[in-house]
């Protein structure tokens, strides 16, 4: 069996001050786990104060918090830890996980069976319905600085691209879009994100980033103002801060919507560092809604949304998953419900932020010769 040992493990260590995590050592001890971070002072956590969120297995990490304001998070990946953790815990202390360290596997067992309906039910409608009362609930500024925080650690800046033939053409359509736009869609601003899977995504508070696969994948800048239509329409209607605010916990969400902002700090980190968003079907198709109205002000045929969702399919790997080819619903259905919207006219005439069929090909051409020149690129066709 493991002793207590100072055997160090890899970890991720969140203060619960923002939303950055920090590198640190985790290791055992007979007086609880000690935390030493590489740019801070050192920690320790009696096990008291210890919560286990998640237990490790099955390619999960151990996931710890301790009982403190603000909450602390700590994520280790090495299972021996959690073996060492175990054999580490005094004779009658318990560790609290839902009310206790380990129950009988029986007791465990006949709680799923008894609640397993209610907590589907829970999950499928009480959570999402909390969710959306208390995103109303959050001050646009701390929207705003919490997704720039989670910006900064997705979208470094030596990630970004910031040649001007390729991202002027596409500011200049983002601007074009947003321009006469009231709400938060008018505080929007646009980052091209190098990467070759075709995507598109929005992060709390507004920042909108394509990919340069997506720009690849793209006919023309009709297609692009429509994608970009779509992630505006995503912020107008506020889907994003719900989509993260559906991660919290019941108890979270219950403090929010009685106005108690204090939470957010803890609750907001943890979702927006340990989950993905995911928007639902109805968000999906008031985005789309949103996109097509905002297409026909610029004088853009909405079929270039539909045009964008084949044309992205086609590129994306399958088995993608990709935050703008939503499976709820499916792009062929999504695509049914644009054109059912769209006038269905073409507009050959329209120049979307004025981007001209000569800018267009010097991005095409610009974003070539970048893939090229990329040491693990394969040799141009």
């Amino acid at each position: 069996m493991d002793t207590v040992s100072d055997e160090r493990s890899s970890a991720r260590y969140f203060d619960g001050l923002s939303a950055m995590s920090h590198a640190a050592e985790a290791w055992v001890a007979p007086d609880g786990i000690h935390i030493a971070r590489s740019d801070g002072e050192p920690r320790h956590w009696p096990f008291a104060e210890l919560v286990i969120m998640r237990a490790a297995g099955r390619g999960q990490p151990l996931q710890l918090e301790r009982k403190s304001v603000p909450v602390e998070v700590l994520i280790v990946s090495d299972e021996a830890f959690q073996r060492r953790l175990r054999a580490a815990v005094p004779a009658g202390a318990r560790l609290e996980r839902g009310g206790g360290w380990t129950p009988d596997g029986r007791l465990v067992l006949a709680l799923v069976a008894a609640g397993v309906l209610l907590l589907f039910a829970l999950y499928r409608f009480g959570i999402p319905a909390l969710a959306d009362v208390a995103a109303a609930h959050i001050p646009v500024e701390w929207e705003r600085k919490f997704g720039e925080t989670m910006v900064e650690e997705a979208v470094p800046p030596d990630d970004r691209v910031d040649e001007p033939v390729i991202v002027g053409p596409v500011r200049a359509i983002h601007q074009a879009l947003v321009r006469d736009a009231g709400g938060p869609a008018g505080e929007t601003r646009l980052l091209v994100l190098r990467s070759d899977v075709p995507n598109a995504f929005t992060f709390p508070g507004g920042v909108i980033v394509v990919t340069t696969g997506l720009l690849t994948a793209l006919r023309t800048p009709d297609e692009l103002a429509a994608v970009i239509a779509h992630e505006v329409g995503h912020v107008q209607r506020r889907h994003v801060m719900r989509s993260v605010l559906r991660q919290l916990s019941l108890q979270v969400l219950l403090a929010l919507v009685a106005g108690d902002q204090s939470v957010l700090s803890s609750g907001l980190r943890t979702a927006g560092q340990l989950g993905g968003l995911s928007y639902s079907r109805a968000d999906e198709r008031e985005a789309d809604d949103e996109a097509v109205g905002i297409l026909a002000r610029e004088s853009v045929s909405p079929v270039a949304l539909a045009d964008a969702l084949t044309d992205i399919e086609r590129a994306a790997d399958p088995g993608a998953t990709l935050g703008f080819l939503s499976t709820h619903p499916a792009p062929a259905e999504r695509r049914a419900h644009i054109l059912k919207r769209s006038a269905l006219g073409t507009h050959a005439d329209a120049r979307p932020g004025g981007v001209t069929g000569s800018d267009w090909r010097l991005l095409k051409g610009a974003l070539r010769v970048m893939r090229a020149l990329r040491p693990e690129a394969p040799p141009a066709k």
